[in-house]
């Protein structure tokens, strides 16, 4: 009998619990709510504590389409959602202070959002954030990644026109 439970044991399937532990603890329902909101997202887990998603999804107005990271984290107990390379405005460009003092007014004035941009290379993201330390609020995140969305609609003809200008003179004391 000792010899028939040890061969169940090896055989039987690892507990759920188990397999729990091995990825983020709100993936699951990070991908549900994506897919709820058919963003024909894929996601998986980067590490047991780190979770990533990511789609595409056109802008109604801008017709521009936007390349969609959602980041989950067990450790900072946090997700992080940003458009990637929303825009390119490197340091060099002329257009770039322009750019970069119309992206600082338009943070002052956003509820939801940010936009953040590294000046290594110029890459302009706009980001969102939500605290998950008590629980996965689905509605909060739902609307996290709708802000997202409709911001990164919103601007982006503007933002665009913005990069396209010359550069203006420089004023004469």
């Amino acid at each position: 009998m000792r010899t028939v439970l040890i061969t169940l044991a090896i055989l039987a399937p690892a507990s759920p619990l188990a397999a729990q532990d091995e990825v983020p603890r709100y993936l699951a329902a990070m991908n549900e709510e994506l897919t709820a909101m058919e963003l024909n997202a894929g996601c998986e887990a980067t590490t047991p504590q780190r979770a990533h998603c990511s789609f595409t999804r056109r802008g109604t107005r801008s017709a521009q389409d936007f390349a969609v990271h959602v980041v989950y984290s067990d450790e900072t107990d946090s997700v992080y959602a940003y458009v990637d390379r929303y825009l390119s405005a490197p340091p060099e460009a002329p257009a770039t202070p322009v750019v970069l003092m119309r992206l600082m007014e338009l943070n002052w004035t956003m509820l939801a959002g940010k936009f953040e941009w590294d000046s290594s290379d110029g890459e302009v993201r706009l980001a969102v954030f939500l605290h998950t330390d008590s629980n996965f609020d689905r509605r909060a995140f739902r609307s996290l990644v709708r802000s997202l969305l409709l911001l990164a609609d919103r601007y982006h003809g503007e933002l665009t026109a913005l990069l396209r200008q010359p550069a203006a003179p420089p004023s004469s004391p």
